[in-house]
């Protein structure tokens, strides 16, 4: 007879054995508990109690806390073969029996990729935004092409036969016009009175201006040497560029030319320009203007501003230019503050008065991005600059002769800056 028991628990298969006479068996590998219905089982004293939780079963799942369990007729619990055998939606209290949903279905184990919600609103808006441009470059284009049918389109002539092109410092991102001034009180002379380059800078953000001494000796090709003014009476603007790009080294795109009166007309339509006066200035102003000037900021009327640019045996040449500078500077300042009805009705008083080679495309162009100018910073150079020059005669005439490899320098530092 063998020592052990005829009832035993193999601990390392998880498989209990029994003698031949017995049918009875406990896995407490599965946590089945399987007998055959004749038979009543004994307990096994070297068995694990039933009641021990098998640590090898896959625990049930855990109750989920945010349904609410249906209860049957006796107000029992319904049986949960198969976790919970329904459940109540509690967001929208409709009953839903569990076993009609797929838990493990492929929808289940990898949720499906939703299209974003707000993708047609956002096609409906671009569209939107789209339709309102393409408006607004409707009336752009029309009230443009209205305003620029009033331009005196003049081709300067502008040849640079007198050297290389390509020596010429330029930028494709810097624009340089050049603006005349004709003033006929000075005579009624054909010589440019106002000599002034714009520069707009998109790559610094800035507009530049630079103004020119009439007074300046300098060599007008195919004519020698003679006063920078010349060079307008001589051959038109196109020499006039011509002039300037020979002595001075940098491309000049285009040209702009006024008369002088203008500055009165734009003045007037802004209501005004706020521009700091000397008491000498004040006094000039008051002597030929029924206006009475103080010293100090003044709001200049056109008839006031005008008189206030042509200011010249004050005191010199120079502070002429710089006059002229600031009320330039202020002109623009005020236009930034425009409303675009006064910047359209503005825009119908000059061009008629101007004459210039711009095409039509190129002053849409401009006039588009003028918005966009117009916050641009606004410094200002004169030439030439100081301790570059003397004032000496050539023959009869007095004029100043300057130093230009100091002048041409300066100039395209302020223009291109780090080129």
């Amino acid at each position: 007879m063998s020592k052990y028991p005829e009832e035993y628990e193999d601990i390392f298969s998880g498989r209990e054995d029994k003698a031949p006479h017995r049918t009875d068996y406990e896995d407490i590998s599965s946590g089945r508990n399987d007998m055959r219905a004749a038979d009543t089982p004994k307990r096994n004293a070297y068995a694990k109690p039933q009641s021990v939780r098998n640590v090898y079963a896959k625990p049930p799942a855990k109750r989920n806390v945010y349904a609410k369990e249906t209860q049957n007729p006796q107000g029992q619990r319904a049986a949960e073969p198969n976790l919970h055998t329904g459940f109540e939606d509690v967001y929208s209290s409709k009953p839903q029996a569990r076993a009609a949903r797929t838990p493990y279905s492929a929808a289940n184990r990898a949720p499906q990729r939703r299209a974003p919600a707000n993708r047609s609103t956002a096609k409906k808006v671009l569209a939107i935004v789209l339709a309102i441009v393409l408006v607004l470059t409707g009336i752009v284009g029309f009230f443009g092409f209205n305003l620029l049918n009033k331009i005196n389109y003049v081709p300067s002539e502008h040849s640079n036969l007198y050297l290389d092109s390509s020596k010429l410092m330029s930028n494709r991102r810097v624009k340089n016009i050049l603006f005349i001034g004709c003033d006929d009180d000075s005579g009624g002379s054909q010589r440019s009175d106002s000599v002034m380059l714009v520069s707009i800078d998109k790559v610094h953000r800035k507009l530049k201006l630079t103004s020119f001494m009439r007074d300046t000796w300098v060599y007008i090709p195919d004519h020698d040497y003679a006063k920078l003014n010349a060079a307008f009476s001589y051959g038109g603007a196109g020499l006039l560029m011509d002039t300037i790009e020979y002595n001075f080294g940098i491309k000049i795109d285009s040209y702009a030319m006024v008369d002088f009166e203008i500055f009165s007309s734009i003045i007037d339509e802004l209501g005004g320009v706020d521009v700091e006066v000397t008491q000498k200035e004040a006094d000039f102003i008051n002597e030929n203007t029924s206006e009475s000037v103080t010293a100090g900021v003044n709001t200049l009327n056109g008839a006031e501003a005008l008189v206030y640019c042509r200011i010249r045996y004050l005191d010199s040449d120079f502070m002429r230019t710089q006059r002229q500078r600031k009320v330039m500077s202020a002109i623009v300042d005020k236009v930034k503050h425009a409303g675009p009805f006064t910047a359209y009705h503005l825009a119908e008083v000059i061009l008629p008065q101007v004459k210039t080679d711009i095409t039509k495309w190129d002053m849409l162009g401009l006039g588009l991005g003028a918005l966009g100018y117009l916050t641009y910073d606004v410094e200002q150079l004169r030439i030439p600059i100081d301790d570059s020059y003397t004032s000496e005669y050539f023959g009869d005439q007095q004029a100043l002769s300057i130093d230009f490899d100091k002048n041409k320098s300066a100039l395209r530092e302020f223009i291109y800056e780090s080129e």
